[in-house]
């Protein structure tokens, strides 16, 4: 039976526990690369025909994408033991005699300097293919220090107050005479200001499109008021009639809305995943381990 805390953490997100050593930790390292590569198909526990001999590999996790990969994956972690050198070069052998361009080494547990070595050579030689080496493991209080894992949105939102935002259409003197031919000696009449049109009736703008252009224009002000001049004919279109405008006044409310948001993790942080030098590191949570393997296993 597997002792192993990684099989532990595979059997608590799905549900049962493999009866092989180290096979919990390569489903695991088969769930991680499907969420970080979505795009490529990323299959466990598969076996290929060497190319020039009869060998049949088994190999852990296999990536098929813009590159195909394969991915040894040692759990070291119940004897507490550095992965060396003997592991990497097992993989280096086996990828001279397969149909692929490189290899990844995945471990619970650190690189000796002597695999590392071996890793890094392996990049710059003609002759070799690549092998990356990734420490895939149960973050600890020192990989979670210093980051920022739950935090707080704080946003005043500002938008317009439609009900309190008022405009005031100025008539042309043409536009005053269209008045008074139509409403006698009226001082004011009830119109809708929805557009303003040309001298043919068709629409130049919307009421809308003035409005965001003001705002957009405008400084931070409530309200925002002020009057803009038509150096073109611009008018008024009411029942059936135009009236030509001068100019027109506005004044923009503004109302204020604060909301708050928060930012947490989708669930709880179950594996670390750290580049060979640590530089780049990527954790991931119980919730998308268990929906990645819920879904394939």
């Amino acid at each position: 039976m597997d002792k192993s805390k990684y099989a532990d953490l595979f059997e608590k997100l799905s549900g049962y526990r493999p009866r092989k050593k180290g096979e919990s930790y390569e489903k695991l390292v088969t769930a991680v690369l499907r969420f970080l590569n979505p795009k490529s198909s990323i299959k466990h526990n598969q076996f290929l025909k060497g190319q020039y001999s009869a060998d049949r590999y088994q190999i852990d996790s296999l990536i098929n994408g813009a590159e195909n990969i394969m991915v040894e994956a040692k759990d070291y972690s119940v004897r507490n033991e550095r992965v060396g050198r003997g592991e990497v070069t097992k993989t280096a052998g086996a990828l001279i005699d397969l149909p692929l361009e490189g290899g990844i080494v995945v471990s619970t547990t650190e690189f000796t300097s002597a695999a590392k070595t071996f890793s890094s050579g392996s990049k710059i030689n003609p002759s070799a293919k690549p092998i990356e080496l990734i420490q895939m493991s149960i973050p600890t209080e020192s990989d979670l220090r210093g980051r920022i894992l739950r935090g707080r949105i704080d946003l005043t939102i500002c938008s317009p107050d439609i009900g309190n935002t008022k405009f005031y259409p100025v008539l042309s003197e043409n536009g005053k005479k269209t008045f008074r031919m139509l409403y006698g000696e009226q001082t004011s009449a009830p119109f809708v200001l929805t557009g303003f049109h040309d001298a043919e009736g068709s629409l130049i703008e919307t009421l809308g499109d003035f409005a965001e252009k003001i705002m957009a224009n405008g400084k931070n002000a409530d309200p925002l008021e002020g009057e803009v001049f038509f150096e073109t004919s611009t008018n008024l279109f009411h029942d059936n009639h135009l009236f030509e405008l001068k100019s027109i006044k506005y004044s923009i409310a503004f109302k204020t809305e604060k909301r708050s948001i928060a930012v947490e993790p989708n669930g709880e942080f179950a594996l670390v995943v750290k580049s060979e030098n640590g530089e780049h590191q990527r954790l991931i949570t119980d919730t998308d381990l268990k929906r990645i393997i819920l879904a394939k296993g």
